[in-house]
């Protein structure tokens, strides 16, 4: 798991695509399996590696190298804000916006608002936090103001946090959520 402060990872977040871009190698490559003759014979396929992290993103399910430099974008934000997390401060208090999404609770698959900077910026508040906590969630819900239940059906209603708190749980011996 990749350290950076929360500051850096905001700036990281909120540039605009073109100066995220700047900080990231990209290797452009044939993308193998069905799409025929133009898949095979043109380097569609993205992959872009942040260059300070090492966090890494690609996109191959389009013919379009275009599509898939902007789903490698968005895709390589989401790696940014799931993968990097930032020590909390001692005095450490939960975000208005944190203590609102986990009583709202998750987003649809298909939600735009899935992979807007905010809710992004907010998805690694928590997971600092559960992270900070060890990975268990009582200790991490009740440190965020909020009930365990709450919390709990936030994580796990979006599969790509439920996978970094199973990780993390399971890198500590604790067993998956339900």
């Amino acid at each position: 798991m990749n350290r950076f402060s929360a500051d850096e990872r905001r700036r990281l977040l909120e540039l605009d695509d073109r100066s995220l871009m700047a900080e990231c190698e990209i290797d452009l490559y044939r993308a193998s399996g069905n799409g025929g003759q133009k898949r095979n014979k043109t380097s569609s396929a993205v992959r872009m590696r942040h260059k300070a992290s090492g966090i890494i993103s690609k996109a191959a399910e389009s013919r379009s190298q275009t599509d898939n430099r902007r789903k490698a974008m968005t895709r390589l934000r989401e790696n940014l804000a799931l993968d990097l997390r930032a020590p909390l401060a001692d005095d450490y208090m939960p975000s208005t916006a944190a203590g609102d999404a986990i009583a709202r609770g998750p987003y649809g698959e298909n939600s735009k608002v899935r992979i807007g900077v905010d809710y992004l910026l907010v998805l690694a508040e928590i997971l600092d936090v559960v992270e900070a906590e060890e990975a268990v969630l009582s200790t991490a819900a009740a440190r965020l103001g909020v009930n365990t239940a709450s919390l709990g059906k936030l994580l796990s209603g979006d599969d790509r946090v439920a996978r970094r708190v199973l990780e993390m749980r399971s890198q500590r011996g604790l067993k998956p959520l339900r």
